[in-house]
């Protein structure tokens, strides 16, 4: 499969979970940040997770994916749609601001040989990722119970909250470990 025709169904994988809400809030994210979700690599670095062109959305539907698998195999009573939101939109931060993006292409052949391939902005250092994610959710009125906010802002300090929260850290780590 080509990169393009990756990307193009990873959106619609992705795009099909998320409508499955029927909310305002999330179709509209979509909406106005769907093509920026859609290219966004989800780190610089060649040797982190999601480091190409739709990394974030690959990355965040594996995550999504092994916190459903978690969900089963501890028999956990946390409702499929919360793995679901907080697995598919915990990231979404990692493309930068409403009108800024967080990587852009490198273009230093020095950088791109040593495995940047991506160079940061670092104008957008006074937020997290996950403090950004909360801020586009809000932003376009996506609603969070408590423990799917507990879930996202746990990534910060890498402290589960909830079982929720567990899944998303174990999740997440098990993607970092694996790339």
């Amino acid at each position: 499969m080509s990169d393009f025709e990756n990307v193009e169904s990873n959106w619609k994988s992705y795009s099909s979970l998320l409508g499955r809400f029927k909310d305002d809030g999330i179709n509209n994210l979509l909406e106005v940040l769907g093509q920026r979700l859609c290219v966004a690599p989800a780190n610089p670095r060649e040797e982190q997770y999601g480091c190409y062109p739709g990394g974030l959305l690959d990355s965040s539907l594996k995550i999504a994916t092994t916190m459903k698998k978690l969900r089963g195999f501890h028999g956990s009573g946390v409702a499929v749609q919360s793995i679901l939101k907080v697995g598919l939109l915990h990231d979404i931060g990692r493309i930068g601001s409403l009108t800024i993006e967080w990587l852009t292409e490198q273009d230093s052949d020095w950088h791109h040989e040593r495995g940047f391939h991506f160079k940061q902005n670092y104008d957008l250092t006074g937020k997290t990722h996950p403090q950004r994610s909360l801020f586009f959710l809000q932003h376009f009125g996506v609603k969070l119970s408590e423990q799917e906010y507990d879930a996202i802002v746990s990534l910060d300090d890498q402290v589960s909250r909830n079982n929720l929260a567990s899944f998303l850290i174990h999740s997440r780590n098990m993607l970092i470990n694996k790339d």
